[in-house]
């Protein structure tokens, strides 16, 4: 293997080519002429004989960098690349619009490992038209939005798309069909697996977004739902496979508009999708941070959360012309391309926020799930009484109250839902049989009628931003029109701020909460309830949240837990309230209790969520009626400020920001501390922030300890950063928090800048950042020793646990002051958060991080008739890509993408090998701050090519990486030519390793193309 490696404080020479292989790299769609997007790649983990796209058997051939042939096969793993592709027309002065197009949704095959593809149309709709605009023009069937998951020999894609007719929907099924299928599937006909109870039904409705602000994009249809299996099968006895694909099922109307699509699988149990519906269409969004606008990020009162499944061993039944008797896949023999015989379930709503009015005929208010004799959404009525700006009464009317005391009053929104199912064995056989449902959306705090707030409102300002609410249930029983819970705490305030908003309203009430007798949690309640209390007459407590959005869930199934029994690390981003402000990632860890039955206990149950405090246990408060924690999260982005001498304050000056002291004492924060007192950053002022330029990390502690005492200046319990408030350190900003868990492992990763201001000017940028723990996320450290993993290590793998080092820049970002701070760490020594992009200067900032496991996400290991040893999974390697932007183009929105830049970790991410910068450089480790650097490699490899958004997977030794993206050319004009989906496959040789380690850990981090100017390092 070519890589750095540090022996005995050396830095070898290696090759300035991080994989072995030779460049291998392929355009899958290939038509340069249309708008190709959204490009995803997976590999269905079975070797098959390899055969090319025009069905010949054929062998293939891996050569290293110098062309020499170092492996050949007559087998392969199947990739599947999706994409939309088709012409597509962008107006001006749309925003992020994605335009209006005829896009299709395509499936490319390779069954020889990426040679050659062989594409199908899955869609089929990008021609025609479901709905005529009211110029009497007919709106064509784009597509968009299209997401997918694998597991054995099964795919399955979704995408939103503008056309809303065919697809055999489950809700159009006649009588007779219904009756055949739920015979055949041994349910009532009543069951919601066949029942249309919310309301899926409808006409295709649309949205002017003239009045939206947008007239050049004008009058756009919803969108419905729609999703294509695919299956690898054997096509004859000579072994040959091809994946057959079934018709395009739509699933919606498109009554309501779809958007935010996800699937998740657990093979043996089935696959699952979840969507957000938006009743008056999709908002264009005016957020201040980036990827905002038309994003499905806002959204209109009442957008719901919607779920479907099917079942695994139904997948692959089609239609025989009778649903009483669908037969199997294998045995279809017909021309064309089969249709579907068991349709998804059911869409049914997870959430609550659809306003529910006590109408007779409607089985949503009355229906009785749990069979008690209440109804369920509609336990009795109230009046609500709506309100205009001075007070006077405008409307009134009945509302349900639910069984459990929540008002149905229809004004929250459910956003951006992320979604894992993880199976599980109920009869020991070892395959799964159930799965567990585990998701968790942004959810609008339900307050204000308006997402166009007015600051000075108390009301409207403490509505902005959002919290993370957590689902859990069993796959084939989803929790109907739930509240969920949320998982992050309520705002702390410290020590003496004022108990009363700036404007002299005594709405925001302070709410003490003592635990253990010693610590008082200042919290700020909202006195009277805006919506309970003052339209309802409902008696409730609502407690002020700061911002949260962007959630992200690591989990694993149940059988893979390690004794630190964490299965489940769900992740958010949250910061005060200021739109596109500072914010810090957050994280709650989920754990099995003891006495757990793996086979029976829901091991993410809303009780296995670590959490030493709970408020309202009880239920009764109709604003958390599954509880609210309010023991601190884990902090895992949050850092502390240090002396900062050059630090530049308001006034341009350099006497404020002399210690850290003095940097959080500047923050301008608003006398109700929930928020920046903008009168100090007005840029007709030329003001600013301080700028940060040095930090820390404190750990490995987390938790909280009743003995300290608090402070509210250096954190709730000295020593750790991880129950940090955002508060803390209100200067930085993170992004793009991802990561997998595998039995007590850990790799989590995130965008991060230590000057939240400065980086939305492109003053500053962001930088990625990568941290482990080996304990289920207690701790976060370097590779322990005495570190055995769930999964055996394969005897090629010689682990080498001693420590890495790596550094970071600081100092003002751009000058010449910028610095390489050192980190030298050893054997399971707690671990500094760890910069791997390395940017420095401030042309390029990092966008979005992506990774790969081996074995993919669910960390596939496979079994079949080729033995590879490259089929063993590997858990101590995994991959990671990140792009970069344009810097330069910040203040005018997001960064423009530029390139991509990956590398492959080994020794569970103590090493990570990468390049050298000159490859004749030899240097000791206290010659790190020379020019001579290791960073990640160039993925894409092509100047004047614009790429991003990698889809990534892995083979389970390690030795294959395969990732797709798309590309384009762009003037600065932003006109866009050349967009394809392009895949590279890189290949890694461990036997040519001197040890078979991957690397001894003393190696520095990576970087990307922007390298380092020579500084003094800091001792």
């Amino acid at each position: 293997m070519r890589f750095v490696t540090i022996i005995a404080l050396i830095l070898i020479a290696c090759s300035a080519v991080a994989e072995d292989g030779e460049l291998f790299m392929k355009n899958v769609s290939k038509t340069p002429e249309l708008d190709t997007n959204h490009v995803t790649l997976r590999v269905l983990y079975k070797n098959v004989p390899a055969m090319t796209a025009e069905g010949v058997l054929t062998s293939v051939v891996y050569t290293d960098q110098e062309g020499e042939t170092v492996l050949e096969r007559d087998y392969s793993k199947p990739l599947v690349v999706f994409y939309h592709d088709g012409p597509v027309v962008n107006p001006e002065d749309s925003g992020e619009f994605p335009g209006h197009g005829q896009r299709d949704v395509f499936g490319a095959v390779s069954l020889d490992d990426g040679n050659t593809f062989l594409r199908s149309n899955l869609s089929n709709s990008g021609d025609k038209s479901s709905f005529r605009l009211r110029d009497q023009t007919d709106y064509f069937g784009d597509t968009f939005r299209l997401f997918a998951n694998s597991a054995g020999n099964k795919v399955m894609v979704a995408w939103a798309s503008r056309y809303a007719n065919g697809g055999n929907p489950n809700y159009a099924m006649t009588d007779e069909d219904k009756a055949d299928l739920a015979g055949y599937l041994g349910i009532e006909e009543e069951d919601l697996y066949l029942n249309d109870m919310w309301g899926v039904s409808g006409s295709q409705n649309s949205s002017d977004f003239a009045d939206e602000g947008y007239p050049t994009v004008g009058e756009v249809p919803y969108a419905a739902l729609w999703t294509c299996r695919g299956t690898l099968v054997d096509l004859d006895e000579d072994g040959n496979y091809e994946v057959v694909w079934r018709q395009a099922e739509r699933l919606t109307s498109a009554r309501r508009d779809v958007h935010r699509i996800e699937v998740g699988v657990a093979g043996g149990a089935g696959f699952v999708v979840t969507w957000q519906e938006d009743p008056d269409g999709l908002r264009p969004g005016e957020g201040e941070g980036p990827g905002e606008g038309w994003s499905g990020a806002v959204a209109h009162h009442q957008t719901d959360v919607w779920y479907s499944y099917i079942d695994w061993n139904e997948f692959d039944k089609v239609y025989s012309g009778d649903y009483s008797a669908p037969f199997d896949l294998v045995d279809y023999a017909e021309e064309g391309t089969p249709a579907v015989g068991v349709p998804m379930s059911m869409p049914v709503r997870l959430t609550d926020n659809a306003m529910c009015v006590p109408v007779e005929d409607d089985p949503y208010v009355y229906e009785d799930f749990d069979g008690n004799g209440i109804s369920d959404l509609c336990a009795y009525s109230v009046p609500v009484t709506e309100y205009d700006a001075a007070g006077n009464a405008i409307k009134t009317t009945e509302m349900c109250v639910a069984e459990d005391g929540r008002l149905m009053r229809g004004n929250t929104a459910s956003t951006r839902c992320r979604v894992n199912l993880r199976g599980y064995d109920t009869d020991g056989d070892d395959v799964y049989d159930e799965a567990w449902v585990v998701l968790a959306y942004e959810e609008s705090k339900g307050m204000g009628e308006e997402i166009d707030y007015d600051p000075n409102d108390l009301i409207e300002k403490v509505d902005m931003g959002k919290n993370i609410m957590y689902h859990t249930f069993d796959m084939r029983n989803p929790e109907l029109v739930s509240q969920g819970l949320m998982l992050n705490m309520p705002a702390v305030y410290p020590g003496d701020e004022p108990t009363a908003y700036a404007s002299g309203t005594e709405r925001l009430v302070e709410y003490p909460v003592t635990v253990d007798g010693v610590y008082n949690y200042r919290f700020m309640q909202i006195d009277p309830d805006p919506i309970y209390s003052d339209q309802a007459g409902m008696e409730s407590v609502l407690l002020q949240s700061e911002i949260c959005r962007r959630f992200s869930l690591i989990s694993q199934p149940p059988k893979d837990v390690g004794e630190s029994g964490t299965v489940a690390l769900g992740m958010w981003k949250q910061g005060i309230i200021r739109q596109g402000g500072p914010a810090d990632v957050y994280g709650r860890r989920f754990v099995t209790p003891e006495g757990f039955d793996i086979t029976v206990d829901n091991p993410f149950d809303y009780s296995c969520m670590e959490c030493g405090e709970w408020l309202f246990e009880d239920g009764a408060n109709p604003r958390y009626v599954k509880g609210l924690c309010i023991s601190p999260p884990e902090a895992l982005s949050a850092t502390s400020l240090v002396d900062n001498a050059d630090a530049v304050g308001p006034d341009g000056s350099n006497s404020i920001g002399a210690t850290a002291v003095d940097l959080a004492s500047v923050f301008p924060f608003n006398e109700a501390f929930d928020d920046i007192e903008m009168a100090m950053l007005e840029e007709a002022n030329e003001t600013q922030l301080p700028k940060v330029y040095e930090w820390s990390q404190i750990g490995p502690d987390f938790g909280f300890d009743p003995d300290l005492t608090v402070d509210g200046t250096t954190g709730l319990t000295p020593g750790t950063n991880f129950d940090d408030q955002s508060w803390e350190n209100p200067y930085d900003v993170a992004k793009g928090h991802r990561g997998f868990i595998s039995g007590d492992y850990i790799m989590m990763l995130y965008c991060w800048s230590p000057n939240w201001l400065a980086n939305t000017r492109g003053h500053d940028n962001y930088n990625l950042y990568v941290r482990r723990s080996f304990d289920g996320g207690q701790t976060w450290t370097t590779l322990p020793v005495d570190y055995t993993d769930v999964q055996e290590i394969p005897g090629t793998t010689n682990l080498t646990a001693d420590g890495t080092t790596y550094y970071e820049w600081m100092g003002p970002a751009g000058g010449d002051s910028e610095y390489k701070f050192i980190y030298d760490l050893g054997e399971g020594e707690f671990e500094p958060t760890r910069s791997m992009s390395l940017l420095n200067g401030l042309k390029e900032t990092v966008l979005d991080p992506r990774y790969a496991p081996t074995g993919g996400a669910t960390h596939s290991s496979v079994v079949d008739d080729y033995a590879d040893p490259d089929d063993t999974r590997d858990p101590s390697k995994f991959f990671i890509t990140f792009e970069v932007g344009d810097n330069t183009t910040v203040e005018f929105g997001e960064a423009l993408p530029m390139n991509m830049y990956y590398s492959r970790a080994t020794n569970y991410g103590d090493d990570f090998e990468m390049v050298w910068e000159d490859e004749t450089a030899i240097g000791v480790i206290d010659e790190l701050s020379t020019d001579n650097d290791a960073y990640f490699d160039w993925l894409e490899g092509k100047k004047d090519v614009h790429a991003a958004e990698a889809s990534m997977c892995a083979s389970p030794g390690g030795m294959f990486f395969w990732t797709a993206w798309e590309e384009w050319k762009e003037d600065i004009h932003e006109n866009v030519w050349d967009t394809d989906a392009t895949l590279r496959r890189l290949m890694f040789l461990d036997e040519e390793s001197d040890d078979g380690s991957g690397g001894d850990g003393k190696q520095p981090g990576g970087g990307g193309g922007n390298k380092g100017k020579t500084a003094p390092v800091l001792e």
